[in-house]
């Protein structure tokens, strides 16, 4: 049997459960702020995830793909990504999470519904992170092809809409959240 691999919980949530795939160093950083409490700091979080990613490299997990021309740097998953055995890595953050349960905040019945609620909210966030990087990217083409506007313009609306949609329903969310620990 393989060695157990292990991961942040918020790592292993992004990479195996969203199975986010062919990213960027900070494509993934910029998602597992918007997801997680528990990175907070570009920096730190940015150097956290390069660990990570380059951990993972050197398993043959994720390949290295490297593009001179815009010089970035992507990550992809190998097929031995797949068939890894991959655990989540207990944290300080992680144990204090389990040891304040949500009931504080509401009722005990409800505790099924605000985790799903919580849950809903940080997978609105990891897909707003990812969409607003894309929209990033649409824009640096854009001027740096202005030639062929026509072909990423279209994308660019497309992709920014979703951004604004994806806002509007992390807003919503906080807002139930917040309406619920003012009711508590």
């Amino acid at each position: 049997m393989a060695k157990a691999i292990a991961l942040h919980n918020d790592v292993y949530n992004l990479l195996i459960i969203e199975n986010i795939n062919n990213f960027t160093v900070s494509e993934i950083r910029d998602a597992l702020m918007y997801k997680s409490e528990y990175f907070n700091d570009e920096n730190e979080t940015r150097r956290y995830i390069y660990r990570v990613i380059c951990k993972l490299t050197k398993l043959k997990l994720l390949i290295k793909h490297a593009n001179s021309a815009i010089k970035k740097i992507k990550y992809t998953k190998s097929e031995a990504f797949v068939t890894a055995n991959f655990v989540i890595k207990p944290t300080e953050k992680t144990s204090n999470e389990q040891t304040q349960p949500i009931n504080d905040v509401v009722p005990e019945r409800n505790d099924d519904f605000i985790n799903n609620i919580l849950k809903e909210k940080q997978n609105h966030e990891a897909e707003l992170a990812i969409t607003l990087s894309e929209v990033e990217e649409f824009k640096a083409l854009i001027q740096r092809f202005p030639s062929k506007n026509k072909l990423f313009r279209s994308f660019y609306l497309e992709t920014r809409e979703r951004s604004a949609q994806l806002l509007g329903k992390v807003n919503a969310l906080n807002k139930v959240i917040n309406t619920l620990k003012l009711a508590a």
